[in-house]
């Protein structure tokens, strides 16, 4: 989060770029606390994404509060096992609860409950923050909103909540700490198999990173 850090209330709307899992969870969240909201994505939803399906019990309890877990449950597939093949070891756990969810239509039904419980979407949009760290003393930070078909616009917020995902645009600078060429990498694809049990998440992990298969 980029906040202003000379304001004490937030009397200025919260800016959310990223309208994924995080994002549009986040931005909920802010409107069942009663705060504005403007929520921005790059992408025209649904957009086709297959990493991120699967969500453990933390999330499902996230979701229960967001009262979203019935729903998300009863348009996915129940989740038993997690399998994995690490450094040549076979490791097999058993789930207590967890879902597997295609990314569109989660994605799709969480960015729609935003926009239903009063925050401003701005799809397809790409948002930047204006202001370096060491400006952020002012009681606002100010951030540019590109929406397609509108053109460019400049708002102040009381805070900026960067959920737009670690290999997006800038977020090399916002995110000093990561580090090229390391970081996080990932595959995923859905398969229809009579050799793999369902309920299953299957994962594949090395060096060079994983291959996960629901």
């Amino acid at each position: 989060m980029v906040a202003a850090l000379g304001s004490s209330v937030l009397d200025r709307p919260v800016l959310v770029i990223g309208a994924g899992v995080a994002g549009a969870c986040c931005a909920l969240r802010l409107r069942h606390h009663g705060m504005d909201v403007h929520l921005a994505e790059k992408a025209a939803f649904p957009r086709a994404k297959v990493c991120g399906c699967c969500i453990g019990g933390a999330g499902l309890r996230l979701l229960d509060q967001l009262s979203l877990r019935t729903w998300v449950q009863s348009h996915g597939a129940e989740t038993v096992r997690w399998s994995a093949s690490i450094g040549g070891q076979r490791i097999e756990l058993a789930l207590p609860e967890g879902v597997a969810i295609s990314r569109e239509t989660l994605d799709s039904k969480l960015l729609h409950s935003a926009g239903e419980a009063g925050a401003e979407l701005f799809t397809p949009a790409f948002a930047r923050v204006d202001q370096l760290h060491s400006e952020l003393h002012s009681g606002s930070v100010t951030a540019s909103l590109e929406v397609e078909g509108i053109g460019i616009q400049r708002c102040e917020y009381s805070a900026v909540v960067i959920a737009s995902g670690l290999n997006a645009a800038g977020s090399q600078r916002l995110l000093p700490w990561r580090e090229k060429p390391n970081g996080p990498f990932g595959a995923a694809f859905f398969a229809k198999s009579d050799s793999l049990p369902g309920g299953t998440i299957h994962m594949a992990c090395d060096d060079d990173g994983y291959v996960g298969l629901v």
